[in-house]
């Protein structure tokens, strides 16, 4: 499947919230499910239920899990999702992701990284110009946006100049980058909090190699 004008490609193993229930919702009608019986029973059986108990704590079901199988078998590794749906879904992650890189990289690799990532903030707030954003002062920042996109969207911008000058992805990029500037850039722990959710909402679903493995928990990736 390809992206139209109006939507994005959005890794199908990460997806969730609003996004994994589009794909649901866009499975064909005649779709069969066969071979994925195995899969989708392990994902209701108790001995999985209590592997992943936190994970449902924080709003993860075998259902939804379920579902995402589903989705995969479906719509393959990558399937066109409503841009303006990725945008609602995934720019505050992006954003608080992104936050979290820019800080780890100024306070752990920069000499006086914390007084230089608060000048930036100083710098932000009293900038003029919108296109302006003072984290460029401490690294490249355009990397960590690509990666923190990757990331969440399953998708690197920078992959090709097709995708990095898609309508779409600018809008996604700017959008994500203005809530970080407005937002989390200047709130760390929200932006922690942000992203320490959405780690347990947003694991990955294993289908056939290990069959002894129906689902992980990704490690933080921002």
């Amino acid at each position: 499947m390809t992206p139209t004008t109006d939507t994005m490609l959005v890794s199908t193993r990460k997806a969730y919230g609003k996004v994994l229930d589009h794909l649901v919702a866009s499975i064909p009608p005649d779709t069969t499910f066969e071979g994925l019986t195995t899969e989708v029973d392990r994902l209701s059986h108790a001995s999985f239920q209590a592997r992943f108990m936190k994970l449902w704590a924080h709003g993860c079901t075998p259902d939804q899990a379920a579902d995402r199988v589903k989705a995969l078998h479906a719509h393959g590794d990558l399937a066109p999702v409503p841009a303006s749906l990725v945008r609602q879904e995934y720019a505050p992650l992006i954003a608080a992701g992104f936050a979290l890189s820019v800080h780890e990289y100024a306070t752990k690799r920069l000499i006086d990284g914390e007084r230089r990532y608060q000048e930036m903030l100083r710098n932000n707030k009293a900038e003029t110009d919108p296109a302006i954003c003072h984290t460029h002062d401490l690294c490249d920042a355009n990397v960590f946006m690509a990666s923190s996109i990757e990331a969440d969207v399953g998708v690197d911008p920078a992959a090709s100049e097709d995708l990095l000058n898609d309508p779409a992805m600018i809008d996604l990029w700017n959008t994500a980058w203005d809530l970080a500037k407005s937002s989390y850039l200047g709130d760390i722990p929200a932006a922690r909090q942000l992203c320490g959710q959405a780690s347990l909402q947003a694991w990955q679903i294993i289908v056939g190699d290990d069959p002894s493995v129906a689902a992980e928990q990704p490690s933080p990736s921002n």
